[in-house]
């Protein structure tokens, strides 16, 4: 009898502070999931990026920037109610206030019990994967941002593991080099790259995505751009550009498509895999299920944006589906 798929949920950009903080004292935590929840609770590992540092420093970054985020650790109960097991790190607001904020993330995030990936007391902590091991199968998952090398770690020094994949593909093998000995049967890569609001993916990115699955990644999964990209596949294994946002109150960005974008599952069989891309829309800063006619539009979009990458993507059920040559290496429990 075949084991049932492995199955990993993508949510996008999560940003616990400010309006969504305050909202959280009059709401329960799994209701800003909304019809999102089921999809994340359900999989065998959800992932996000934690586009803020946890922490109660009031000490700011020096340095000139628009937006500095915080937020309180009991807002990671928003992560916990959803099933949240790891987030990325690696962002252009991990180090908002400083390297306080940044140490008082990892101490909130272990507390939690919720790992992390793209961010550490050193360079080599930063590059170095999470390992998760799910139903017997190791995982490991690292990440890496192209956005405010000021925040990048040093030798000794905190931060988040940066590479800049305009000047060409030079820093893969040292951001592979970590996964090295670690018997991993899956590696995934979390990518905070691009501009924000970006509608598709960089001539840039896409090289340093190929090369980076060349050398041996099987998932990427971008954010930065607060707009859901396409998907390309790459050897069989799946790149999600950018999962737009997720749980946020990014007002600034009140133009449509910033409040529509998706839950990814990806669902790993003994003998193949499929992407599924779960459209949503966020009101009240909450995600909901579109409309008929919405979600006729935003499947139309994003199947687009996916066959401009050599995507093919069929309808089913209201979601994005794309088969996968990835398959499982063994019959899980």
């Amino acid at each position: 009898m075949a084991s049932r798929p492995f199955t990993i949920a993508f949510a996008g950009d999560v940003m616990p502070g400010r309006d969504v903080e305050a909202a959280l004292a009059a709401r329960r935590p799994e209701e800003f999931w909304g019809d999102a929840l089921p999809y994340l609770r359900d999989a065998d590992l959800s992932i996000c990026n934690l586009e803020t540092p946890i922490t109660t420093s009031s000490e700011k970054w020096k340095g000139a920037k628009t937006f500095k985020f915080k937020a309180s650790p009991h807002t990671l109960s928003i992560l916990k109610a959803a099933n949240i097991a790891l987030v990325g790190l690696a962002n252009n607001h991990t180090g908002d206030y400083g390297t306080q904020g940044l140490l008082d993330s990892f101490e909130h995030l272990a507390k939690a019990g919720i790992a992390w990936c793209g961010a550490g007391r050193t360079l080599a902590e930063a590059r170095r994967p999470a390992v998760l091991e799910r139903r017997g199968l190791k995982l490991a998952i690292a990440g890496f941002s192209d956005r405010m090398p000021e925040y990048q770690a040093g030798e000794a020094t905190p931060g988040h593991s940066f590479a800049w994949p305009p000047k060409g593909t030079g820093p893969v093998p040292e951001l592979l080099a970590p996964f090295d000995g670690l018997g991993a049967d899956l590696k995934l890569m979390s990518i905070h790259w691009g501009a924000d609001l970006l509608k598709r993916p960089l001539a840039s990115r896409r090289r340093f995505a190929r090369a980076l699955v060349e050398g041996g990644i099987d998932i990427i999964h971008g954010h930065s751009s607060h707009m859901t990209q396409g998907v390309e596949v790459i050897e069989g294994r799946p790149v999600l550009y950018d999962n737009g946002n997720a749980i946020q109150d990014f007002w600034i960005y009140l133009w449509p498509w910033t409040q529509r974008s998706a839950v990814f599952v990806l669902e790993i069989g003994s003998d193949g895999s499929r992407l599924r891309q779960i459209p949503m829309v966020t009101r009240g800063m909450t995600l909901r299920r579109p409309d008929p006619s919405l979600l006729r539009r935003m499947l139309a979009r994003f199947g687009g944006l996916s066959r401009a990458l050599g995507t093919t993507m069929t309808i089913e059920d209201g979601t994005l589906v794309t088969r996968l040559q990835l398959a499982l290496p063994r019959a899980l429990a």
